[in-house]
């Protein structure tokens, strides 16, 4: 016999700070304004209404959600709790994860009388006072009386009851003469040939994202709703909803047999994320699709996502140069070579690459990078002057509020960037954007580690590592969680630091990335914890090397060896490289001169190189203390 949900009996309506969920109208509001959610979001608040204050396991909601013994995987139960924090937009936080168990809704539910009508719809139409009626619609009036000067030219009956019938031909017509008819006869063939010419003339292809240049030739659809689906998810992308984007695109791979562009972008999103298997599934089922289609657009595509998902930067480089010699308005290949081009410390190349993107409007997430990176490489008066121009003609957002913290960093106003960044995490929650309230925490944790508030970090980044969790941000799980190591090494709590590792060492193995786990592991002789994982790193990755040759040397207590194995990563680590800070520390305790500290901006991950600059800082302080210097 099936389980018997209690909310089969009547249907409820529960109402919490300012939200209200109507289980017979299957409608939300929140604030008093209807709010879209899905049958499964929405769903999921009611569990959570119905066991207020309790922590509801994950099995429990996978089967409650998706009955009938149906194999669902922990992914789509986060993928619902986000979509349903987004619904609730300031309110989100009160749906809070219980790690390693389940979640809870932390709020006094109230149980309303589901009789009562629902609040009104903001767009309803205001109440009249009494007695007042409302004006009638728009009818077709009746004339009552015709100006004298019209009725003169007016034909009279005689003529009206003698005019030719309609079957006749109009009278104009018939009042040509024989030539004029032909005349027009002719003039009305050419007209007619000249629309059908229009009509087979080419015409712009219908855009679907100018960020990659798609346009809707390119998705090969054989369903009628790919291209808006398509469409609507890039839109989302755009504003920083990348949860509801994915699962518009993953609706479209399912309901399209044929079109491979939701799969291509899949793949890349996961790459992204640190994902690495599932990567590459999506990336084979897009290689599929597009073998028998003959695209040089998408298998340039194609080529540029598995350079991605390979982490090749030479690859990346090429193909995304590739894709702007197809389609040279495709923005997002620019952006993604200049990341690039700046990784592999050619700042100069990167800035040309930025300013070859048009910015007329601030309306995609992306381009805000764009603003903000330029500001970073350089151009900080020029890029506020366009923010200040573009922000004046949209509303406060999160987006905007992030935008500031940048600038502000550029600028190196750490205070004001404090400022920008609380108010992104506030208007993000408001927004439903909780993807942008993990980043900004993440800038408002490493502002801390800078401004020396180490213990006003942790709980920050903890927040922001949480996020990251759930979202299955694999790669900045990772980083955060060996900011938090060394944060806790500096604070003294000990148990912490080893717990802190083994998590950031999970998430790095999550991602398939060799060079990720390998600077665990640089981190983990640091920091003097037990090994978790194999010391071997990637023959590729001569940096990490190097500077693990270095700690063990001086675990060994060899002075000596330590000081040549300096040397060598000298050599290697250059200083635009993201592990300069290591090899500064090093330096430090071999004795050797420190380099100057480099301006650390654009703000990239990884954001640990911040606390190891606050492990430095420490050390040289304590020295100074003890009259003692290196280690």
């Amino acid at each position: 016999m099936g389980e018997s949900a209690p909310h089969t009996a009547a249907l409820r309506r529960f109402a919490f700070d300012g939200v209200v969920i109507d289980e017979a109208a299957l409608r939300l509001l929140v604030d008093g304004r209807p709010r879209p959610c899905s049958q499964r979001a929405l769903r999921l608040l009611m569990l959570l209404c119905e066991a207020p204050g309790r922590t509801l396991s994950r099995q429990h909601l996978l089967d409650r959600l998706w009955p009938g013994g149906q194999i669902i995987g922990d992914e789509a139960l986060t993928q619902a709790v986000f979509r349903a924090r987004a619904c609730l937009g300031r309110h989100a936080d009160r749906i809070v994860t219980v790690r390693g168990i389940g979640f809870r809704l932390d709020a006094e539910v109230t149980l309303l009388d589901s009789s009562e009508p629902l609040p009104p719809l903001p767009f309803a139409p205001p109440a009249l006072p009494a007695g007042e009626a409302a004006d009638p619609p728009p009818r077709l009036r009746l004339v009552d009386s015709v100006p004298a000067d019209a009725v003169d030219s007016m034909p009279d009956a005689a003529a009206v009851a003698t005019a030719p019938s309609a079957a006749s031909g109009p009278a104009w017509l018939l009042r040509w003469r024989p030539g004029q008819r032909w005349f027009a006869a002719v003039l009305l063939l050419a007209l007619l040939a000249i629309g059908a010419g229009w009509h087979w003339l080419p015409r712009p292809a219908a855009t679907v994202d100018i960020g990659f240049g798609l346009v809707a030739a390119d998705l090969h659809a054989s369903h009628p709703d790919t291209e808006v689906l398509l469409r609507d998810a890039f839109a989302h992308e755009g504003r920083g909803d990348r949860a509801r984007a994915r699962a518009l695109l993953e609706t479209a791979h399912r309901s399209d047999p044929h079109t491979p562009v939701p799969a291509l972008f899949l793949a890349l999103w996961a790459a992204g994320g640190g994902q690495v298997e599932a990567a590459d599934d999506w990336l084979q089922q897009a290689a599929d699709r597009i073998a028998p289609l003959a695209s040089p657009w998408l298998e340039v595509l194609l080529g540029y996502i598995r350079a991605e998902q390979q982490g090749d930067p030479r690859d990346i480089v090429r193909y995304a140069g590739a894709a702007l010699d197809l389609r040279p308005g495709a923005w997002q290949m620019r952006l993604a070579r200049a990341h690039l081009l700046l990784n592999q410390g050619l700042p100069d190349a990167a800035r040309a690459e930025l300013a070859a993107i048009e910015i007329a409007e601030l309306d995609h997430r992306k381009l805000v990078t764009v603003l903000a990176d330029r500001a970073s490489l350089g151009d900080v008066e020029g890029a506020t002057a366009i923010a200040d121009r573009l922000i004046q003609r949209r509303p406060p957002s999160a987006q905007l509020a992030g935008l500031r913290g940048r600038l502000a960093w550029s600028r190196g106003d750490l205070p004001a960037a404090r400022v920008a960044y609380a108010e992104a995490v506030e208007r993000s929650r408001q927004e439903g954007r909780v993807e942008l309230v993990y980043r900004s925490l993440a800038m408002l944790g490493t502002i801390a580690v800078i401004e020396g508030r180490h213990a006003d970090a942790v709980p920050l980044l903890q927040q922001a590592r949480q996020g990251m969790t759930e979202t299955g941000a694999n790669i900045h799980e990772a980083d955060l969680g060996v900011m938090l190591a060394q944060l806790q090494a500096l604070l003294g709590a000990v148990d912490d630091v080893v717990l802190e590792l083994d998590r950031a060492d999970l998430a790095a193995r999550a991602t398939g990335d060799a060079g990720l786990q390998a600077l665990v592991t640089l981190h983990r002789h640091r920091l003097g914890a037990p090994q978790a994982s194999a010391d071997a790193v990637p023959a590729d990755q001569t940096e990490l090397a190097a500077l693990l040759a270095v700690h063990r040397a001086l675990e060994r207590g060899d002075p000596a060896a330590a000081k040549l194995a300096h040397v060598e990563a000298q050599r290697l680590v250059a200083p635009t490289s993201m592990l300069f800070d290591e090899l500064r520390l090093l330096a430090w305790r071999v004795g050797a001169p420190v380099p100057e500290a480099r301006v650390i901006d654009p703000p990239f991950p990884p954001l640990s190189r911040f606390t190891t600059r606050a492990v430095l800082a420490a050390e040289m302080a304590a020295a100074a203390s003890s009259g003692t210097a290196g280690r």
